[in-house]
């Protein structure tokens, strides 16, 4: 029963998450339609705008136009490019393979890399470990994502010539692509792990294990193992929310077209069906996330 509240919450936010996009979509200045005739150079004369105005469904009531975008969209079909008229689905899971490496391979990295960090910093105060991950943090937080790619391609790509990243195999772009955004997270995931490592070691059960002789470094990787992977859930949970959507900027940086090449195209020709459908793909992609992830930490709990 708690678990069919809990996809009820899911299914509720959604409804409220996809009436906030339609609008915010339609409040965005100036329509495709005047977009569109800017581009061909044609009149805006009140007679074109009002046949595309028809021709695109935009001069119905938003409660209409809402009911016949959700209604379709729950069917399968996401809309057709007001502008290209390119089938929005098929763009959007075209570039999802490239996006879902990225995104997913960097976070099974740096997730790896910062549970073990975080746990050795935790085990002595200021030491090597500790130091590391403070400076990890602090440089990642500070220096954009998008400098350390540039700095890559520059050496690695151009000063160099030790890979070729844009003329050469995709895989030696994702490759790197998926290494440095795993850098951008791997600071932050180790200083919140060490935070839960060093509040298991007052717990009752490792000092317990500790009086049977196990050294502490042992205790938490034995009893403490499932609170520390709950700790590790939870600091990378809004990560794999942004798989989808947040690693723009480095799919641009290194030309990958994963689904945000689609997204800055609509964005530009202010595209209702493009712009609207990939973000409400993208709540969707997140609530899913956070929904496994509420059940998965649940389910922990009651096995401890």
């Amino acid at each position: 029963m708690k678990y069919f509240k809990i996809v009820f919450k899911y299914i509720l936010l959604l409804f409220f998450m996809s009436v906030f996009l339609f609008m915010l979509t339609r409040s965005i200045p100036e329509d495709p339609v005047n977009m569109l005739l800017q581009h061909y150079q044609i009149p805006p004369t009140e007679q074109n705008i009002q046949i595309l105005r028809e021709q695109w469904g935009l001069n119905e009531s938003y409660t209409v136009q809402y009911m016949r975008w959700m209604t379709a969209f729950l069917r399968g079909d996401w809309g057709i490019s007001l502008v290209s008229k390119q089938d929005i689905r098929q763009e959007i899971f075209r570039g999802i393979p490239y996006s879902m490496t990225l995104g997913i391979g960097a976070i099974l990295i740096s997730s790896v890399v910062g549970f073990f960090l975080g746990y050795l910093a935790s085990l002595k105060k200021d030491g090597f470990f500790d130091r590391l991950t403070a400076f990890l943090s602090i440089l990642t937080q500070t220096v954009p994502l998008f400098m350390f790619c540039v700095v890559v391609i520059y050496y690695v790509g151009v000063k160099y010539k030790l890979v070729k990243i844009f003329t050469g195999d995709i895989y030696v772009k994702m490759t790197l692509a998926i290494f440095l955004t795993a850098f951008a997270f791997v600071g932050s995931i180790a200083r919140i792990m060490k935070k839960h490592f060093l509040k298991l070691q007052n717990q009752s059960y490792i000092k317990a294990e500790m009086s049977r002789g196990f050294l502490l470094s042992e205790a938490l990787l034995t009893a403490g193992v499932k609170p520390a992977l709950i700790g590790l859930c939870s600091a990378i949970i809004s990560k794999f929310a942004w798989v989808i959507g947040g690693s723009s900027v480095v799919e641009f940086i290194f030309s990958i077209h994963g689904v945000s090449f689609f997204l800055i195209s609509g964005i530009m020709q202010r595209d209702y069906n493009i712009i609207q459908s990939y973000m409400f793909f993208i709540v969707i992609w997140m609530m899913v996330v956070h929904l496994v992830f509420e059940i998965f930490i649940k389910f922990l709990g009651e096995r401890e």
